[in-house]
């Protein structure tokens, strides 16, 4: 199974990268021989067509990276050193494991449960079944994307990571004891920079900004603040910028049956626009700092 495709790198003209982590729908055979739930059931934990939603940013002169892999599989954005211990046989030693909020409530880099909280396998998972998925899925996505980075960086004096996104328009919170706590619905937006730390704050309030134009209510930071990703490749010190950006699903999808509905094509257009206004800002910054 591939782990990625890159769609646009050859045309790259600008100082962004765009990155589609949760949108892929590869699930090993293995891994259902293994689950306890169907495929529908693990779609549910999809960004789904995410990948298609920001479809414009090769057209605007920026690499698209997507994952092709189910979340539910490996979760890319998650260390990966958040392991949950117990989830296989023998149980791993925790010394080096970073056991996370996320980790106990089941949601680490080889998730235990889907989203809402369903249990994924009938029994623990093997070594070499977590080797293999770090190794094959995992590994190659960051590397592709560190590399990514680092040549445009070195192109345009600056990276501009758009980590791309969508949330349940209920979103659920979880307990310590992994039990479902709480519903609430959400905003259309949800930007996240790690509270400021991630991205330069004039790209941020861009953002903000041109969504609040579109007619999207925008919160920042709440509930979603960036994970793995923005936190690792955002280092404003060094020109390196990360954006987490959450689409309501609602908005362009039906989130019982997976289909599209007549909101796709319109949320595209909103992308495609406030997509091509901010890399044109930021692009014309960038030359004229050379």
């Amino acid at each position: 199974m591939n782990a990625f495709e890159i769609i646009g790198a050859s045309d790259q003209n600008s100082p962004f990268v765009f990155a589609s982590p949760h949108s892929g729908e590869g699930i090993p055979p293995s891994m259902m021989e293994k689950s306890r739930l169907s495929r529908d059931d693990l779609r549910r934990a999809e960004d789904c067509y995410v990948d298609e939603l920001y479809q414009c940013a090769p057209s605007l002169g920026a690499p698209l990276l997507k994952a092709l892999c189910s979340r539910t599989c490996v979760d890319l954005n998650r260390s990966a050193m958040e392991l949950d211990p117990k989830m296989f046989m023998p149980v791993l030693k925790t010394r080096g494991l970073k056991v996370s909020e996320k980790v106990k409530v089941g949601l680490g880099v080889i998730p235990s449960i889907v989203a809402v909280g369903q249990p994924i396998y009938r029994a623990p998972l093997s070594h070499d079944e977590c080797d293999w998925r770090m190794s094959q899925i995992y590994a190659p996505y960051h590397n592709a994307l560190a590399r990514l980075l680092e040549t445009t960086r070195q192109t345009y004096g600056k990276a501009i990571l758009i980590d791309c996104h969508s949330m349940p328009s209920v979103v659920p919170t979880y307990k310590k004891s992994r039990s479902l706590n709480t519903l609430k619905t959400g905003p259309d937006i949800v930007i996240g920079d790690r509270f400021g730390t991630t991205a330069n704050a004039s790209i941020v309030h861009q953002l903000v900004e041109l969504f609040q134009q579109a007619g999207l209510s925008v919160a920042m930071n709440k509930p979603y603040a960036g994970g793995w990703c923005t936190r690792r490749y955002g280092n404003p010190a060094n020109n390196y910028h990360a954006v987490q950006i959450e689409i309501c699903r609602s908005l362009y999808m039906d989130e019982r049956s997976f289909e599209k509905t007549n909101g796709f094509a319109k949320m595209q257009e909103t992308l495609r626009a406030v997509m091509q206004r901010l890399v044109n800002d930021q692009t014309g910054l960038a030359q004229a700092a050379e």
